[in-house]
């Protein structure tokens, strides 16, 4: 298991989730 494999998957979800919905739409 690559920590940093998770890491991408981890930054792609925690961007989405803080990105505002101006940037989610």
């Amino acid at each position: 298991m690559a920590p940093h494999a998770h890491s991408t998957q981890y930054k792609s979800l925690f961007m989405k989730t803080l990105a505002p919905p101006k940037l989610n739409v």
